[in-house]
């Protein structure tokens, strides 16, 4: 069983990096696996398989995405990114990302807790405010701070409902990290890229139904919510029926002569065009052959 592979991750950098399997993770070239990349998790291609340990502590692969048997891409396809790799001189990762499907299944979240040199600062901060010296502007200490008492309450907060509760910046958040007050942590993880939707159903409720809800469940409401103009768009001896309440005309355009313009009621253009013109006269209440033409 091989130990180290190489893995291919979307990062600007023309080369690969080397991790470690164990755990019982078993892979093949062209899978995608989960591995940590500094402070962060990315999604990267195996493109190598080998035994020959590093000189430095390779990291280990945290997860395998694909089902064994089943890699994302092809060896044909894996052969593909390189030569584009090698032509175009691009990241070799960069070009395995354009080729793989969609990360639906993919959650990147980000974490953070306050470490003990933020409860000192809290605490001092508490005891005696802030310090003059601080190049901070007293907006930003008070969102520091906002952010030290809103994670000294809890073990972690994730980074929307951080900011969202403390309106702290991405900016306040990272010169906290460089003054080493919160500790960041990349716990992007596999998620289930199924979705499923909600549909309500009106179920049959005898005596429980007023009058507008039972037209509502038997969809009577929409034939009998406006009489008039149904009456309008039915056909020359049809019944007032939800079938005929409008002729089975095909969209075009229809100029009336008297406007001398595109007319809405004369949107409508029946294949038979003796039968559409009937229906427009009749419709109109009109005798004479020459008020509307086509």
């Amino acid at each position: 069983m091989t130990e180290y592979c190489e893995v291919a991750v979307p990062v600007p950098l023309d080369q690969l990096f080397t991790y470690k399997l164990d755990r019982g993770i078993s892979t093949e070239a062209g899978a995608r696996v989960l591995v940590p990349f500094r402070e962060r998790r990315l999604i990267g291609i195996v493109t190598e398989l080998h035994d020959r340990a590093p000189a430095f502590a390779a990291k280990n692969v945290l997860e395998l995405l694909d089902e064994s048997g089943t890699p994302a891409l092809t060896e044909e396809l894996v052969r593909l990114g390189r030569w584009i790799s090698v032509y175009y001189l691009a990241p070799i990762g960069e070009v395995f990302r354009t080729m793989l499907p969609l990360t639906a299944e993919f959650r990147r979240e980000v974490l953070y807790s306050i470490t003990d040199e933020g409860h000192t600062a809290l605490h001092l901060a508490g005891n005696s405010g802030s310090s003059a010296r601080s190049r901070r502007t007293p907006e930003d200490q008070d969102a520091e701070y906002r952010v030290l008492n809103y994670l000294s309450a809890r073990d972690n907060a994730l980074e929307p409902a951080l900011r969202l509760a403390t309106r702290a910046s991405l900016d306040i958040l990272t010169g906290m990290l460089r003054k080493k007050w919160i500790a960041r942590f990349d716990v992007s993880h596999r998620t289930n890229a199924v979705r499923t939707r909600q549909v309500a159903q009106l179920k049959t409720a005898e005596g429980k139904l007023n009058t507008n809800q039972r037209l509502l469940h038997t969809g009577e409401a929409r034939n009998n919510r406006n009489p008039r103009r149904a009456d309008r768009f039915r056909a020359p001896g049809a019944s007032r029926t939800r079938a005929s309440r409008k002729p089975r005309f095909q969209l075009a355009t229809a100029v009336c002569a008297r406007k001398n313009s595109y007319c809405c009621r004369c949107a409508y253009l029946c294949r038979d065009f003796a039968a559409w013109r009937n229906w427009i006269r009749q419709d109109r209440g009109l005798s004479g052959g020459n008020e509307i033409r086509a």
